[in-house]
């Protein structure tokens, strides 16, 4: 159908500019992101390096922790990505409080109450979030 070619089309393009942003990140060495959890598992596939903070904490590892808390006290990382229905966890708080970390929301689509928006439109503010960080 018309409707179905349409979506396939956009999906496509918003794809592609993932791609474009992953492999320009790459290019430049600037291509790991510091997310809140597991949802972001799916930008790995595009060649950004993930690093999870749910996992950093649920390993309970004292040198994990501090090394993520080094990494944002030496502005090796600045910013973290999370979910906009997300509440930060206390590491979250502490990098944001002690490091000045960043905390962005990306939108989950689920929670989305503006009808205005579509998926795609959102998908593309979602994708500048990531450009953003990485310039």
């Amino acid at each position: 159908s018309k409707k179905y070619e349409d979506l396939y089309v956009k999906v496509s393009w918003l794809d592609a500019e993932l791609r474009n942003v992953a492999k320009s990140a790459i290019d430049n060495g600037k291509y790991t992101l510091v997310v809140s959890n597991h949802n972001f598992d799916f930008l790995k596939s595009y060649g950004f390096n993930i690093i999870c903070l749910e996992d950093i904490t649920n390993s309970g590892s004292a040198s994990a922790i501090s090394d993520i808390k080094n990494k944002f006290k030496n502005s090796t990382y600045t910013t973290i990505l999370k979910l906009n229905d997300e509440t930060n966890t206390d590491l979250m708080s502490e990098l944001k409080d002690k490091y000045k970390a960043k905390i962005l929301d990306i939108n989950d689509l689920i929670t989305n109450n503006d009808s205005a928006s579509d998926y795609v439109s959102i998908q593309y503010e979602n994708i500048a979030v990531i450009r953003d960080i990485l310039k």
